[in-house]
């Protein structure tokens, strides 16, 4: 996991504070470039790669350009270097299977799949993105294809129906097993 940005926490002094020391021990200062400029061989000394199966890169600015720029280089080096095939992205679960399916040649129209609720994901940055995994899965064997995957389920989580319907669509024996969930929850309809 990369941890970006600068730790600040008034009153504390690093060496006071033990979860300052380990996320200290933990974060890969970046140069004051644009993301989309890191070379190779930066990125490849940043971290001992291998070492990793997974790799989390988090923010909490949802929108600023530098971070989907690192996002998007990040993943390209990963994949193009590391073998990195699924990208799971803050994303609709339900949304995604769309996304996926235009990478996978599926669908044809990058310009209808940020429609709605996703405003956000609706940049040249994302767009660069899947157009480029996509690019990448062209004449690959399937196996050594990249996948996009959501994993942000809030909208998803209120429109269960919806998102139940589209799994069965892409799975053909899919049955879902417990009807009162989220419909259960206090204060839910």
């Amino acid at each position: 996991m990369i941890l970006i940005p600068a730790l600040t926490w008034p009153g504390c002094k690093n060496s006071e504070n033990k979860l300052v020391e380990g996320l200290n021990g933990v974060i890969a200062p970046l140069p004051g470039v644009f993301p989309t400029d890191y070379k190779d061989s930066y990125l490849e000394n940043l971290l001992p790669w291998e070492n990793y199966s997974v790799i989390g890169l988090g923010e909490a600015t949802h929108g600023t350009r530098d971070f989907f720029e690192l996002k998007q280089r990040l993943f390209r080096f990963l994949a193009e270097k590391h073998d990195c095939r699924v990208l799971a992205y803050e994303y609709s679960y339900r949304k995604s299977l769309i996304i996926n399916d235009y990478i996978h040649y599926k669908n044809d129209c990058l310009d209808s799949l940020f429609r709605g609720d996703l405003w956000i994901q609706d940049n040249e940055t994302v767009r660069q993105l899947i157009f480029w995994m996509r690019e990448f899965n062209e004449g690959r064997e399937e196996h050594d294809q990249i996948s996009f995957i959501g994993i942000d389920n809030q909208v998803d989580a209120m429109m269960l129906d919806e998102v139940l319907q589209q799994i069965a669509d892409y799975i053909p024996d899919f049955e879902w097993e417990s009807v009162l969930f989220p419909y259960n929850l206090p204060g839910k309809k």
